[in-house]
């Protein structure tokens, strides 16, 4: 089967944990006051490379490029259910395998020829994010034609942050969400550190980057995104709302497998081969994280949705002729459920649906 550059595709997954743990975990944080729209533009953007999605049982962090770190976390782990007790996620990412017809070539400095003239080989590559990635943060740029420019053609990594917006930073309590991001005790928090998250969630809110693709519910049906504004006598928003439509919280990023060319030497480096010893494709993927804010006794308080979308927009100065055959991707993951040593999984093909399991519930509670 060929793949054309204008294909794009969609992979949704969802992350399911049913607790064998009995505890109860709060709603959300709603207890909380205001704080003034002029002191929040006042604290400004800080350009966050990671975030955590943590609107609900669960407590996961993400970087700019796309990877589930799990450095910088109590837990040592990615991913963290629920929050404060089990890591469940020690990394995950999506991975793929393709064959491609295009005229990848290097100049002698190991650079990537952008006039057409590389015989295309290896056809075979592959990339993504594992233990490690491939990617860097930012997106593909194209001229005015669509195609991608031969030089310019990507974002800087290095000032390109992660997008996160939650419904009710305005007016709720963000400890948690403090405590989460500095691993440090919720009884360590202070209201500056709240103050400047919700700086950082009013920035997101305000500058969502609609342009870029991120998703957001377009309240009045223009087309174009104008952020809500709170309205204090009614406690809620007026406009139009970033993320998911209807969802609690989303966490949206940007990245592409192509080569550096930021570097300080001046020479572009190649993060495909960097990561994978391969060279890269040519995609650009979003990823996007969402999830609600419900008692832990709903199932939707132990769901994570996330969608990665790949968009083929080949390599610079290659043909439009370009092709994709015998494209594969798959969402990986290393789950950990307690001791690490004893974890099985498993897969159901008619339900699309992959599982994990532990020897035994004392391996789970250890």
């Amino acid at each position: 089967m060929n793949f054309k550059k204008s294909i794009i595709w969609v992979i949704t997954s969802t992350l399911l944990l049913v607790s064998v743990v009995s505890a109860e975990v709060p709603r959300g944080d709603r207890d909380a006051g205001k704080t003034a729209a002029s002191r929040l533009a006042r604290l400004g953007d800080t350009n966050p490379s990671s975030t955590f999605f943590n609107i609900n049982s669960w407590k996961i962090q993400m970087e700019n490029q796309g990877f589930f770190a799990w450095n910088g976390t109590s837990h040592g782990s990615a991913g963290n259910y629920p929050k404060g007790m089990g890591s469940v996620i020690f990394a995950e990412g999506i991975l793929w395998g393709v064959k491609v017809t295009d005229t990848y070539g290097v100049k002698s400095d190991g650079s990537i020829l952008t006039d057409g003239s590389g015989g295309g080989t290896p056809r075979i590559r592959v990339n993504g994010s594992m233990y490690n990635t491939g990617l860097k943060a930012g997106k593909v740029l194209l001229d005015a034609s669509g195609k991608i420019k031969t030089s310019g053609y990507s974002e800087n990594y290095r000032t390109q942050q992660i997008w996160r917006v939650r419904k009710d930073f305005y007016a709720g309590n963000l400890r948690g969400d403090a405590s989460i991001l500095r691993d440090i005790a919720p009884a360590d928090v202070t209201d500056a550190q709240m103050d400047a998250d919700r700086a950082q969630y009013q920035h997101d809110w305000d500058h969502w980057p609609v342009d870029e693709g991120a998703p957001y519910d377009d309240v009045n049906g223009d087309g174009s995104y104008t952020p809500g504004t709170w309205n204090e006598e009614t406690k809620s928003w007026v406009g139009d709302l970033p993320g998911i439509p209807g969802a609690d919280q989303t966490v949206w990023t940007v990245a592409n497998d192509l080569p550096d060319e930021f570097t300080e030497s001046g020479v572009p480096f190649s993060v495909s081969e960097g990561g994978w010893g391969s060279p890269p494709v040519g995609f650009e993927m979003q990823i996007t994280l969402w999830g609600y804010d419900f008692p832990f006794s709903n199932p939707l308080s132990s769901m994570m949705f996330k969608r990665a979308r790949m968009i083929y927009v080949g390599l610079p100065g290659g043909p439009a002729t370009a092709t994709l055959d015998t494209v594969y991707f798959t969402q990986w993951s290393d789950p950990d459920l307690g001791t690490y040593t004893d974890d099985y999984v498993g897969c159901d093909t008619t339900l699309s649906l992959s599982t994990s399991s532990a020897q035994s519930a004392a391996s789970i509670c250890s």
